[in-house]
């Protein structure tokens, strides 16, 4: 996978030769392609020659696109015997930011699967009212993808969790305090 710090506009004009497809779209200038590694490479290729600044991601699998539909079966019967409880707070769906009753083997295989759109599911949350965004990724990537969804007028917040810097206690007491607590 390479993240792509450019419009998705581009994507066409772009990559018209070997297959990858849009993995997902982050913010405005900032989405995320996945494919097998030699249409990656050619992938790389293009951008160096428009000198689009992007970064190969650290996974060994083209997660977001049809390259991992084999692992499909594998993935189901893995997280088959795992009973997902009933959420107790209202959970939102990363594919489309619609509420979620529950978690099933087919939800979790089509996130894996399926193409994510951070910045339309962000602004479609924002047209509700504002929100409280806790980003519990293990390197705080979401919300960095929240703060620059986010316009100027929000009244939305967003917090990250967990840092490679060992102050995760810092940020829960952060988050305590902005709620009150």
């Amino acid at each position: 996978m390479i993240a792509v710090l450019e419009s998705v506009d581009l994507f066409d004009d772009l990559f018209n030769g070997p297959d990858v497809t849009i993995a997902g779209v982050n913010f405005n200038k900032h989405f995320t392609i996945s494919g097998a590694p030699e249409n990656l490479s050619y992938a790389e290729k293009k951008l160096k020659e428009k000198e689009i600044l992007y970064f190969r991601l650290p996974v060994d699998y083209a997660f977001h696109s049809k390259s991992i539909d084999e692992a499909e079966i594998q993935f189901k019967k893995a997280i088959s015997g795992i009973n997902f409880k009933r959420p107790e707070i209202s959970m939102l769906s990363g594919l489309d930011g619609n509420r979620l009753d529950g978690i099933s083997p087919e939800y979790l295989w089509n996130v894996t699967k399926c193409r994510m759109d951070i910045m339309n599911i962000l602004l479609k949350l924002e047209k509700e009212n504002g929100a409280i965004y806790i980003d519990l990724t293990p390197n705080g990537t979401l919300a960095n993808f929240v703060r620059y969804n986010l316009l100027p007028d929000s009244n939305s917040s967003y917090h990250g969790i967990f840092s490679a810097f060992n102050i995760e206690l810092q940020n829960i007491e952060k988050l305590k305090l902005s709620l009150g607590l």
